[in-house]
């Protein structure tokens, strides 16, 4: 049974080199929930994941943004949202995959008002992943 310290330390290793479990050609990326997803990865083309310009604690903000905003300035707010859809889905056209997975994943954690967008990037996601 391997320590406790020990774990935290192979699971910290993990993180900073991209790696989930230790599987090559896999990187993991952290969620707004912590939880993070794993996907396909190639280093040297560095191909399958990129980073979009709205993620974590921005993204968060947005989102928040979003959900509490009047209605009469949702759309305004949403736009921003919006664009980063956008960005996600040039990069799957791109085959980096992974980006669209992290923000379906955030999306769907954030609020139940995003389940639609989560859907469409996370089947999107799955599909293009062969999942």
């Amino acid at each position: 049974v391997e320590a406790e310290g020990e774990a935290t330390k192979a699971a910290k290793a993990r993180k900073r080199a991209g790696l989930s479990g230790g599987l090559p050609g896999h990187k993991w990326v952290e969620t707004s929930s912590k939880a993070g997803v794993v996907f396909a990865y190639d280093r040297q083309l560095e191909l399958g994941y990129r980073e979009l310009h709205l993620t974590g604690k921005e993204l968060r903000k947005l989102l928040g943004r979003i959900v509490h905003a009047p209605p009469a300035e949702r759309p305004e707010v949403q736009a921003e949202l919006d664009d980063l859809i956008n960005w996600s889905n040039i990069a799957n056209d791109e085959s980096d995959f992974g980006a669209s997975l992290r923000l379906g994943a955030d999306l769907f954690n954030h609020d139940v008002c995003f389940a639609p967008q989560a859907a469409q990037q996370l089947s999107t996601a799955y599909t293009l992943l062969g999942r």
